[in-house]
């Protein structure tokens, strides 16, 4: 038994079956003049467009200065970006606007934060303590962290060098 649907050969119109004279013939194409081509892109000055004053919140800017104050915007949400961040700190950078602070990091007995394990920093960030840390905040911290820490934890103390601190 053959798969294939035996239809007659019939000169029958109706749905699915136009009439041979609106059929394409065998080789000709169903769209000969074929897709018409997309226009030229519009040729757009730039800088004239970045150079044009807007109006913000009633006052004249141009719009490069809007647009950086609408990424310095992106970049100071919380749920902003980070390539806004780098485009802003990359502007500034480019104008002068950002150097690095004048005074220098005061040494004291503190340790680095490279000294301690990234845990107890983050039990330090997590109860609200902002760097620098107090001896007495970095010593909860280390006994929190004591007490809860396991077999890989320990094995990545002992690795990173922290074991000593640890102990201490």
């Amino acid at each position: 038994m053959s798969d294939k649907i035996e239809r007659p050969e019939t000169d029958e119109v109706g749905f699915g079956r136009p009439p041979k004279s609106g059929q394409f013939k065998k080789g000709e194409s169903g769209n000969p003049k074929g897709r018409p081509k997309n226009a030229d892109p519009a040729v757009v000055d730039l800088e004239a467009v970045l150079a044009d004053e807007v109006m913000f919140n009633g006052t004249p800017m141009d719009a490069r200065e809007l647009e950086l104050r609408q990424q310095v915007k992106k970049a100071l949400d919380p749920k902003g970006a980070l390539t806004s961040v780098r485009h802003v700190i990359e502007t500034f950078e480019e104008h002068g606007a950002m150097r690095p602070p004048d005074q220098k990091p005061v040494k004291n007995e503190l340790p680095s934060q490279m000294e301690f394990p990234w845990a107890i920093q983050e039990i330090l960030l997590r109860r609200g303590y902002m760097h620098p840390w107090t001896k007495e905040q970095i010593a909860e911290a280390k006994k929190l962290y004591l007490e809860t820490r396991d077999y890989g934890d320990r094995k990545f103390d002992e690795h990173m060098g922290h074991e000593e601190w640890l102990n201490t």
